[in-house]
């Protein structure tokens, strides 16, 4: 059958067309596929909460962060017998999907690393200690909390024991993160420790905007920022959430720093745009579901929660763990 000239034509639009069509519902799924990325749901667990904390609500977390333990005085590791019972329940709460992960160190709990930090042969004794901990306990990795207590972390000690954690760990085949904030000096600690680091938590809350707001959005996009410009990559952050309202420094208010996001709900039904309880200063509701979706969009590695029992239980609808869960999963 011979095609004229026009019928030609007819039939290359036609193919045309069904060309166009079949790309851009390709295009579509791709696009599917590039808004899939889910962020690792991390949070830490105050051992000194673990008590009044219902271990089921857990269900919704990636990673557990089990807060803490620490060198003693001589530099040497201490882990309780209670840390120990501690560990072994949430490991039966846990699914083999998730991870639990042992942290070092803290605010006040970083009083000793100095001195276990500044010797070669402390250092090696400390890191052999809590790797064989980890390995025979069935955890995932350690993380990494010092701070700048009491006195600023020295940078060179630092380095040191971070490079001492990634050889003793990976050889075991455990993972290390480190937990940092968001000042200048801790983002170049963070481009120096990036070689021997798994991922690094930031402890993007407690910080406050000039109206006395904790955390705000433009805050941590600026802080992130900071973090991209120094060139860490965004696959290795995991980005900190405050789960606890927070009052500016006022020598003659001798009420809390700080109060837990559940006793806030307890005390007033904010709406979810809120972010404020009398002087406390928090993340609420639509504020926690920005954060994760900003995270989530722009590929970020998870979302991490500081403290977990200080939200509702993730069966409330006003529960921020169960909030940053939903827009994970959507």
């Amino acid at each position: 059958m011979i095609l004229s000239k026009n019928n030609l034509l007819r039939l290359f639009l036609s193919l045309l067309f069904c060309h166009i069509i079949i790309g851009a519902i390709a295009s579509d799924k791709k696009d599917c596929s590039d808004t899939s990325h889910r962020l690792i749901i991390a949070g830490y667990l105050a051992n000194y909460r673990m008590e009044n904390y219902n271990l089921d609500n857990l269900k919704y977390v990636d990673r557990l962060y089990y807060f803490s333990v620490c060198p003693n005085e001589n530099g040497r590791l201490e882990i309780s017998e209670k840390d120990v019972a501690n560990i072994k329940l949430i490991k039966s709460k846990l699914s083999a999907s998730q991870s639990l992960f042992l942290v070092v160190g803290g605010w006040t709990q970083s009083k000793n690393i100095p001195y276990m930090a500044s010797k070669k042969s402390r250092r090696k004794a400390f890191v052999k200690n809590v790797t064989e901990f980890c390995k025979t306990s069935g955890l995932q990795g350690v993380d990494l909390d010092w701070e700048d207590y009491p006195a600023e972390v020295n940078k060179e000690d630092f380095a040191k024991l971070v490079k001492d954690f990634y050889k003793g760990l990976h050889s075991e085949g455990l993972a290390f993160t480190i937990a940092l904030g968001v000042s200048d000096k801790k983002i170049k600690m963070a481009v120096s420790s990036l070689p021997y680091v798994n991922e690094i938590n930031i402890m993007s809350y407690g910080k406050f905007d000039a109206a006395g707001n904790q955390a705000p959005m433009n805050l941590l996009q600026g802080w992130l920022q900071d973090y991209v410009n120094a060139s860490v990559p965004k696959e290795k952050l995991i980005v900190g959430v405050p789960f606890y309202g927070k009052r500016l420094a006022n020598k003659n208010d001798n009420s809390p720093v700080a109060v837990p996001f559940a006793e806030i709900i307890s005390q007033t039904q904010p709406d979810r745009s809120v972010n404020w309880f009398k002087n406390y200063s928090y993340n609420g509701l639509q504020l926690i579901r920005e954060k994760t979706k900003f995270l989530r969009e722009n590929g970020y590695r998870g979302i991490m929660a500081w403290e977990l029992s200080q939200d509702l239980p993730v069966t409330s609808e006003l529960s921020l763990l169960n909030t940053i869960y939903q827009i994970n999963v959507q």
